[in-house]
């Protein structure tokens, strides 16, 4: 096993395509990679198991298959995965995985939990219970599946996995913002509320940190992973060392067919008419405008266009127009209020919802005028 090999951390922003980006990198045969939804803050398991120097190899894998157990074949992966039909089967046979980690964490020993040794040596035994050639892996691919909402998240992962890259995927922000106040409320009875507030703090902090790239980063663009997809995976395959593949052309998940749900439908492959409809059904024009305007320089960084460009206007919006109710808000307020039946409570909470909000968005325009200050408020609210 080479405790050096290469970990590339697929982050982002908002529901950007995070995991069509590793799908497209899945299958290729100098990549490593477990499926996104099984490694769910993978890196806050790391830290704790790190911290307790005197786990042993059975308690480090005991604790890690009781808190990951959507990466085996055993585990109901349909209702977790939402993309899963009778056609694909995933993951790997628990007994198998364990032993191999087992004998690669023995070997490793003193340093078997820690952070930098325990994450090749999962992706390694899940490789090898998959039948793959590891000997041709060049690097490993891991979906954090959340965003750094600050430079010391960020930090972590570089310091304690070492020889890190950072793929970004990112996407139009209000567009983002409405489709993951989508996903978060509408869909599925099972999901709760979720205020704007919250919404709205995790794609403020992580704009604030996505935004400014190092050499070790690199912004993808949700659209040009549909739209631009052969050029866009040559440029990644270059950056991160590895030879083009055709395979990068179709994503799947271990290397089976990658099915996604649109309308009661399945849709394979990728969309190249997604650009025309790119849409943010749950703000308004106003609502846009605010957004645009108060995280313009989130748009710059990645090259979207905004409304407005006139100072004077900006100016107005971002000023007055935070005290406007967005539409998401209204809509949480109706759906409280059709759920609860109880006016006074859903005028409480909308009005609590309302101070949150106008804080958010004042550190928005904090972020835009140089000042960080806020950002101890602003962690409370996520």
């Amino acid at each position: 096993m080479d405790l050096n090999i290469p970990i590339v951390c697929i982050t982002c922003y908002g529901r950007s395509g995070s995991f069509l980006l590793q799908g497209l990198l899945d299958n290729h045969p100098n990549v490593m990679s477990v499926p996104s939804h099984a490694l769910i803050k993978f890196d806050k398991f790391l830290s704790a198991v790190a911290s307790r120097s005197n786990l042993s190899v059975s308690g480090v894998i005991q604790n890690f298959t009781r808190q990951f157990p959507y990466l085996f074949s055993e585990t109901d992966q349909s209702k977790k995965l939402g993309v899963a039909s009778d056609m694909i089967s995933i993951g790997v046979p628990q007994k198998e995985f364990v032993e191999i980690l087992s004998k690669i964490l023995t070997s490793t020993r003193p340093n078997h939990n820690s952070p930098a040794v325990l994450i090749r040596a999962i992706h390694y035994s899940y490789d090898y219970c998959l039948g793959r050639d590891v000997g041709c892996a060049k690097l490993i691919v891991w979906q954090r599946h959340s965003p750094f909402v600050d430079e010391r998240e960020k930090s972590w992962v570089s310091n304690n996995l070492g020889n890190v890259k950072f793929l970004v995927p990112v996407r139009r922000p209000d567009v983002a913002l409405s489709s993951h106040f989508s996903h978060k409320n509408f869909h599925g009875e099972d999901k709760p509320i979720t205020g704007i507030q919250h919404l709205l703090t995790q794609l403020a902090a992580a704009g604030r940190v996505h935004s400014t790239l190092d050499p070790f980063s690199r912004a993808i663009r949700f659209e040009d992973m549909h739209t631009r997809t052969e050029d866009l995976t040559k440029s990644i395959a270059k950056w991160l060392g590895i030879d083009w593949d055709v395979r990068f052309l179709e994503p799947t998940i271990d290397g089976k067919e990658q099915l996604f749900p649109k309308h009661n439908n399945v849709v394979r492959g990728l969309n190249k008419n997604i650009e025309k409809e790119q849409s943010s059904p749950h703000l308004t024009f106003l609502d846009r405008l605010l957004f645009e305007s108060v995280n313009y320089r989130a748009y710059k960084a990645w090259g979207y266009t905004t409304s407005t460009k006139f100072n004077c206007l900006n100016w107005i919006i971002r000023n007055i127009g935070i005290y406007i109710p967005m539409q998401m808000e209204i809509s949480n307020f109706l759906r409280d209020l059709r759920e609860n039946k109880d006016l006074g409570q859903a005028i409480q909470t909308a009005y609590q919802r309302r101070k949150e909000v106008i804080t958010v968005m004042r550190y928005l325009l904090s972020l835009n005028l140089g000042h960080h200050e806020e950002f101890n408020l602003l962690t409370q609210l996520r």
